[in-house]
């Protein structure tokens, strides 16, 4: 289906004032990476799981797979990806890492509300 000649504009013209100030007004595309790389992470239910025990108390990949019923692979490559977008952050004791939610408030304020909305849900 072809669009009628009549809806095409016929000139290209455009204002350089209001692009200019819409552009300075635009969310730096960095940051709009980070925020959707941050929702692809929180995108996916066995992370929102990892994150509410980890909001309830720290605790290492194992601790993680047992209580989640789930392989310690999956676990470790979960912990990756949020730790990669600055979800989580660890320490490590020994041969163990353990996991916390990362305190930042920029990235906290994002992620508590969702916890807390799903607390005595998940587990």
């Amino acid at each position: 289906m072809t669009v009628p000649e009549k809806l095409i504009c016929s000139v290209v013209c455009f204002n350089e004032n209001k692009i200019d100030a819409i552009r300075k007004k635009l969310v730096d595309r960095e940051d709009l990476k980070r925020q959707a790389d941050l929702h692809k992470v929180l995108g996916h239910p066995v992370r929102l799981e990892i994150l509410s025990v980890l909001n309830l108390e720290e605790s290492c990949v194992c601790d993680l797979a047992n209580i989640l019923k789930q392989p310690v692979s999956t676990i470790s490559q979960h912990l990756k990806n949020m730790k990669t977008v600055g979800i989580l952050k660890s320490r490590q004791k020994g041969k163990l890492v353990f996991y916390t939610p990362n305190d930042t408030p920029q990235i906290w304020a994002q992620i508590e509300p969702i916890i807390t909305n799903l607390k005595g849900q998940l587990l």
